[in-house]
């Protein structure tokens, strides 16, 4: 059904936007900003805002829900707002979140037609348990770095 139509990935957008407000939780929408690097995996990017931001945001205002715009990575905000106790945790697909320092991610997000959501949550204390009970954040912080990421050359 989010294939037809004019703009299928905004349609898209709108119904997972829709599922989500059926959940009793609060979101916030956060967007990468300005400052955020211009090479992502050894490639050039483009700084300038992605051609959704702008119908999304369109979208959220009617919607009434929060959004912002974060200085440089959107994921690193999250990060910050978290350890902060602004939010519970961090939606998102991007495993940076963790060497950001989010401590909480949520992940896998999937939405059927019968209303069911279901996410992945990940915690940097179950990873540390299943993975190396003694791992510091720092030890943590080099084997992302070493399994490469969005700001490295590994491949």
């Amino acid at each position: 059904h989010s294939q037809t139509g004019m703009n299928p990935t905004i349609r898209t957008f709108l119904f997972r936007l829709a599922r989500l407000a059926r959940h009793p939780v609060q979101l916030i929408f956060c967007y990468d900003g300005d400052q955020r690097p211009n090479v992502k995996r050894g490639h050039r990017v483009s700084t300038k805002d992605h051609w959704m931001v702008q119908p999304t945001q369109r979208i959220l205002n009617a919607f009434n829900m929060q959004w912002i715009t974060a200085a440089g990575e959107a994921e690193a905000q999250l990060a910050l707002m978290k350890n902060a106790g602004i939010i519970d945790a961090v939606m998102t697909d991007d495993s940076d979140a963790f060497v950001f320092g989010a401590q909480t991610v949520l992940r896998n997000s999937s939405f059927s037609a019968d209303a069911t959501a279901t996410v992945k949550m990940y915690t940097t204390s179950s990873i540390q348990e299943r993975v190396e009970p003694h791992l510091t954040i720092d030890g943590f912080m080099t084997m992302a770095v070493c399994c490469g990421g969005d700001y490295d050359n590994v491949s």
